[in-house]
């Protein structure tokens, strides 16, 4: 007596699920029953025989490619979230050396031509905030790289 069953995965070749059937067979020349799955859909071949039913549903929904393509999504996602998080970091950073360098060349404007030790600091501290703008922008590009080879790599292995 054939059954439908909704615990299986869809068909590995066309992907239905509303067509697949789980019955016992029985072999007569083994006197022995058979777990079988069976997709129905027309035209589709496929069909799983084993010992036990249970068996027959586990060599069923065994997708070892699959199963590994999911694997490797889950870790570009983490990966990716990583990045995204560098980069929020780098650009806030950034925007906070952007802020105060703003705040230095407001400062040097408004020194007068007699307090020459004002635009000296300011001229110093805006050559070190362009500085670590610089570098921060080099530790982006730096993530950037880094997470394009990754990429290029899992390409290639997949």
């Amino acid at each position: 007596m054939k059954t439908e069953i909704e615990i299986l995965k869809p068909c590995p070749l066309c992907n239905s699920i509303e067509k697949l059937m789980l019955y016992n067979e029985y072999m007569p020349l083994s006197k022995t029953n058979l777990g079988v799955i069976e997709c129905t859909n027309n035209f589709c071949p496929m069909i799983v025989r084993a010992p036990t039913i249970e068996e027959a549903v586990k060599k069923w929904n065994e997708r070892p490619r699959e199963d590994f393509l999911i694997k490797q999504i889950d870790i570009e996602k983490e990966s990716h979230k990583q990045t995204n998080e560098l980069y929020v970091l780098a650009l806030d950073e950034i925007i906070v050396l952007q802020e105060q360098l703003i705040e230095v060349e407001t400062m040097y404007e408004k020194a007068d031509k007699h307090n020459m030790g004002i635009k000296d600091y300011c001229e110093t501290a805006y050559d070190e905030l362009m500085d670590m703008i610089y570098d921060m922008k080099v530790k982006i590009d730096a993530i950037r790289k880094k997470d394009d080879e990754r990429r290029r790599k899992s390409t290639y292995n997949s």
